[in-house]
C-alpha cells in the first residue's frame, strides 16, 4: 500500500492515462510502476481544488473499507483522507485426524468388497434411505480398517529430524538469553534459517522432477495465495457476528432468501420433438469407467466419501453402485444424502464484512454425482442426436466455450461496421438466474423435451425437497430449504438450466439475433433498432412466463457504428441504461472494438502475479520456473487472445515484457546474463506470446473445418469465389479489404493472409492437436536464424 501526496493532478486514474506533455516522463513512470506491482487508486474525489493529489495505492481494494474524504486539518490547504483497514483473522486449525487415503490398502477393500453377495443386501432394504445408508456404513468401516490416519498439521509440512533439532535449540536457548547471552541464540537462528532454505529448495526440486501435475499445483496454490477467512460479519441489525456459527447461521439467512416460490400459473408448453427418452441403460462397466476417470479429490461430501476411494477401490465398487443405480431410476426415488448439500461461502468483490459480497460454492454427494455422470451423457446425446440444443448457447456443451461465443458475434458485429451499418446490442443480466428457477416449470421443460417416464419420475425425486447448510470451518448452520433453482454443486444442474432457456432464441422476432452462455445473454440487430425494441419485450414477456428476473440495472445496451440513431430502449417500461464499454464474459472492449483497457488489466495482474512468483520460489531451477508462469500467468494473458490480439505496438510489447522480465530474472538467478531473449526462450523449448496468438488464432480457425467446434469457418468468415480456389488447400477465405486500422488488426482480417498461405499437408490431420504441433513447426521454420 502506497499514501501520500504524489502531485500527480494531470494523470487520469479512471482511465490509467496522463493529459497533456508536462510531466509526462515521471507521470508514464507512476502508472508503469502501478501496472508492474497490479496497484489501484482508490480515491476517486478531488483532494486540491479539481485535483486529486493525496491517492492511496493498494494491491487488494477489498482490505480498505469506509474511504471518506476529509475537510483540510489544520493549516493545510489539502483535504484529509480517512479509510478502514481490514485485517485478516488467521484460519483456525483443524483438531480432527484425517485420512490418508493415498496410503489406504485397496487391494484389501476390494477383496472385501467383492465378498459380499450385493443383490441380497440392495434387495433386502425396502427404504432408500436405509438401504444407502447401510451401503455408507459398509464402505466407512472399511475406509476405518484400511485407511490410516493423521493430524491435519502433518498433512502439509513435516521437516526434517535435524530441523526440528534446531528449533528445539533455538527455543532452549531463547528464553536462557539472560544465562548464555545473545551468541548461541544468534547462532542457531541463523542455522536454522540456513538450513529451512536448504530444505525449501530440495522440496521444490523434488516437486519439479515429480511428473504429479496437481502436486505441483497445491504447493504452488499454497505458496503463492493467502488464505482469507470469513472476518468479522455485519447483521443487517448491525450487530458484529465475530464466531463461526453466528456467521454461518448469517450466511445461511442471505443464501436461503435468494429462492423464490413458484407461483401456481399453468403454463402451456408445446413438445420440441417426437422422440422420446426414459429410461437409461446403466452397466456395470459404464459405472466402473465413470469411477476410474474420477479426479483424486479429497472433497467434503455430505456421506464422507471422496473420489478418492471411489477411484481407487473401483473394482469393488463397481457391482454395488450399478445396483443401486438401477433401483434408484426403476422405482424414481432418491436417498436423502443425494439432495443435501454443505455450502462455503466465496468472496466475490466489495466489503468482506457484507454477506451479500459471497457466492455459495455447493459440495454434494460424490456418489450421487457418478449417477448423474451417466445421466448427464445419455441426455446430451439424446438432445445432440434429435438437434434439440440451440445453436445460440455455448454454455456447458463439448465443443462449445466462451471463445466460442465472443467470435461468434464480436468479430460480426465490427464486419457490420466496416460495411458502414450500425448494430444495436442489449447484454441482458438474470437476476440469480441458477438458484429462481421454478421446479414445476423446469419439470415441464424436461417434458417438451420428449423425457418421460422411469427418467422423468427420478429427476423430479432428485429435484425437489433439497436442503443445504452453511459450512464455516468446523461450525455447520442448521438446514434450510431450497425450494428453487437448479441444485448447486451437482453434475445434473448445468444441463438443467441450458433446457430450461434453451427456447429463448425462439421467441425472438425474424432479423434479430441472441447469443448465450448459460445465463449471460446477448440480443441484437443489425440497422434496426425498432427490432432490437420489439425483440426486448419478446424476451421480458418469455422471461415473466419463466419466472425469471431481469436485473435492469446490470442490463447494458451499446451502440456500435457512427450512424447509429440517438433511440433509448425499454424493458417492462423502464429505459435501460447505455455504456460506450461493457466485460462481455471476462473481456473488456469498447462500442469502437477498443480492447486496450482489458490489456492493461491482465498485463497489470500478469506482472503482480510474476513477481509473487520469484518472491515465492527461491529455486534455481529455471524449468520449475517456467512451468509455473505458463501455470499461473500465461493463461491470464491467451484467454481468448483471437478476439483482442493487439495491433498496437506499445500493447504487443507490453503483453511481451511479462515474459521477457520473467524469464530474464529466472536467467538472473543462474548467472546468465548475456542471453537474448531469443536465446532464452530457445532453451526453455517455448516461443514469444505473440508468435503464440498466431498460433492459436490459426488452431481455432483448424477446429472450425474438423468437429471440434460447433461452428463452422463460414460462419466467421467470407467463402471466395470457386474460381480463385485454384491452388493451395481447399479451406481458402476471400480476403478482406479493411478501412481502418482497428479492422485490420481484427480476427477477421488479420488471420486471413496467413491462413490462405498454409501448406495443403497441414491439412491432413484429423485433430487439431496434431495440426498445431506442425504448424509449429512449419512456421519456425519460415523465421530467419
Amino acid at each position: 500500500m502506497v499514501v501520500g501526496d504524489l502531485n500527480f493532478p494531470l494523470i487520469d486514474w479512471d482511465n490509467n492515462t496522463h493529459r497533456g506533455n508536462l510531466s509526462s516522463k515521471s507521470s508514464s513512470s507512476l502508472l508503469s510502476f502501478c501496472q508492474s506491482f497490479n496497484l489501484k487508486q482508490v480515491i476517486d474525489q478531488p483532494t486540491h481544488g479539481l485535483n486529486t493529489l493525496d491517492i492511496v495505492l493498494t494491491s487488494e481494494t477489498s482490505l480498505l473499507e469506509n474511504i471518506e474524504i476529509l475537510p483540510p486539518f489544520s493549516t493545510s490547504d489539502h483535504n484529509g483522507i480517512s479509510f478502514t483497514i481490514v485485517g485478516v483473522t488467521p484460519k483456525a486449525k483443524s483438531s480432527a485426524k484425517l485420512r490418508n487415503y493415498a496410503k489406504g490398502n485397496y487391494d484389501a477393500i476390494v477383496d472385501a468388497l467383492c465378498s459380499v453377495d450385493w443383490v441380497a443386501f440392495i434387495n433386502s432394504h425396502k427404504d432408500i434411505d436405509d438401504c444407502y445408508e447401510n451401503l455408507i456404513r459398509v464402505f466407512l468401516n472399511l475406509i476405518s480398517r484400511y485407511v490410516p490416519r493423521y493430524k491435519d498439521s502433518k498433512i502439509w509440512e513435516t521437516y526434517p529430524q535435524h530441523i526440528q533439532t534446531l528449533r528445539a535449540k533455538l527455543a532452549f536457548y531463547h528464553g536462557r538469553k539472560t544465562i548464555f547471552g545473545n551468541g548461541k541464540y544468534l547462532m542457531y537462528a541463523h542455522k536454522l534459517k540456513r538450513a529451512l532454505a536448504r530444505h525449501s529448495l530440495l522440496k521444490e526440486k523434488q516437486i519439479a522432477q515429480s511428473k504429479n501435475a496437481k502436486r505441483l499445483f497445491c504447493y504452488c496454490r499454497q505458496k503463492l495465495q493467502l488464505h482469507e477467512p470469513i472476518p468479522t460479519m455485519t447483521a443487517s441489525n448491525s450487530d458484529q457476528l465475530t464466531t463461526d456459527a453466528q456467521k454461518a447461521e448469517l450466511f445461511a439467512s442471505y443464501f436461503e432468501s435468494v429462492y423464490k416460490k413458484p407461483s401456481s400459473l399453468e403454463v402451456e408448453v408445446k413438445p420440441f420433438t417426437q422422440a422420446t427418452l426414459e429410461w437409461v441403460d446403466i452397466s456395470t462397466e459404464t459405472v466402473y469407467n465413470i469411477l476410474r476417470r474420477l479426479p483424486n479429490r479429497l472433497s467434503t461430501s455430505p456421506d464422507q466419501i471422496p473420489y478418492i476411494f471411489l477411484k481407487r477401490a473401483a473394482l469393488g465398487l463397481a457391482a454395488p453402485l450399478t445396483l443401486l443405480f438401477n433401483r434408484c431410476l426403476l422405482r424414481a426415488e432418491t436417498p436423502t444424502l443425494w439432495r443435501v448439500g454443505y455450502v462455503r461461502p466465496i468472496y466475490k468483490k466489495g466489503s468482506r464484512n457484507d454477506v451479500k459480497n459471497y457466492r455459495p460454492i455447493c459440495l454434494t454427494s460424490s456418489i450421487s454425482k457418478v449417477l448423474e455422470r451417466i445421466i448427464c451423457r445419455k441426455i446430451v446425446s439424446y438432445l445432440s442426436e434429435n438437434d434439440l440444443i440451440s445453436p445460440n448457447q455455448h454454455g456447458f456443451l463439448s465443443n462449445r466455450s466462451t471463445t466460442s461465443a465472443l467470435l461468434s458475434t464480436v468479430p460480426l458485429w465490427h464486419k457490420e461496421i466496416e460495411k458502414g451499418n450500425f448494430v444495436s446490442v442489449c447484454y441482458i443480466d438474470y437476476r440469480k438466474a441458477f438458484d429462481s428457477i421454478s421446479i414445476p416449470l423446469l419439470l415441464r421443460k424436461l417434458t417438451s423435451f420428449g423425457i418421460n417416464g422411469c427418467l422423468l419420475r427420478f429427476l423430479r425425486s432428485f429435484l425437489t425437497e433439497r436442503s443445504q447448510s452453511v459450512m464455516i470451518n468446523e461450525s455447520r448452520s442448521r438446514n434450510y430449504k431450497t425450494i428453487s433453482g437448479v441444485p448447486q454443486g451437482t453434475c445434473l444442474g448445468p444441463l438443467m438450466f441450458l433446457m430450461y432457456v434453451n427456447d429463448l432464441a425462439k421467441v425472438l422476432p425474424p432479423g434479430s439475433f441472441c447469443s448465450m452462455y448459460a445465463d449471460d445473454s446477448k440480443v441484437y440487430t443489425i440497422n434496426d433498432c425498432n427490432l432490437l425494441q420489439l425483440a426486448l419485450d419478446a424476451v421480458a414477456k418469455w422471461s415473466r412466463t419463466w419466472e425469471l428476473d431481469i436485473s435492469l440495472e446490470k442490463t447494458t445496451i451499446m451502440r456500435f457504428g457512427r450512424n447509429h440513431p440517438d433511440v433509448h430502449f425499454t424493458i417492462n417500461g423502464k429505459v435501460l441504461p447505455e455504456s460506450t464499454k461493457v466485460r462481455d464474459l471476462g473481456i473488456v472492449y469498447t462500442n469502437k472494438f477498443e480492447f486496450d483497457d482489458y490489456i492493461r488489466e491482465i498485463v497489470g495482474k500478469a506482472s503482480c502475479k510474476s513477481n509473487y512468483i520469484l518472491r515465492a520460489f527461491k529455486s534455481r531451477d529455471l524449468k520449475l520456473l517456467f512451468k509455473l508462469f505458463t501455470v499461473f500467468v500465461r493463461p491470464q494473458l491467451e484467454y481468448c487472445s483471437q478476439l483482442w490480439s493487439p495491433y498496437k505496438k506499445n500493447l504487443v510489447d507490453s503483453i511481451e515484457q511479462i515474459q521477457k522480465s520473467f524469464t530474464y530474472r529466472c536467467f538472473l538467478r543462474k548467472g546468465l546474463l548475456r542471453k537474448s531473449y531469443e536465446e532464452r526462450m530457445k532453451a526453455l523449448g517455448s516461443e514469444s506470446l505473440a508468435f503464440r496468438r498466431k498460433i492459436a488464432d490459426l488452431v481455432f480457425m483448424y477446429k472450425l473445418i474438423t468437429e471440434e467446434s460447433d461452428l463452422k469457418l463460414y460462419d466467421i468468415f467470407d467463402r471466395p469465389p470457386m474460381v480463385e480456389i485454384t491452388r493451395g488447400h481447399p479451406y481458402r477465405i476471400k480476403p478482406e479489404r479493411p478501412k481502418t486500422a482497428a479492422y485490420a488488426g481484427s480476427f477477421v482480417a488479420r488471420s486471413v493472409h496467413q491462413w490462405n498461405n498454409l501448406d495443403a499437408k497441414l491439412f491432413r490431420w484429423k485433430r487439431s492437436c496434431s495440426f498445431q504441433a506442425h504448424l509449429v513447426d512449419s512456421l519456425q521454420a519460415e523465421i530467419p536464424n
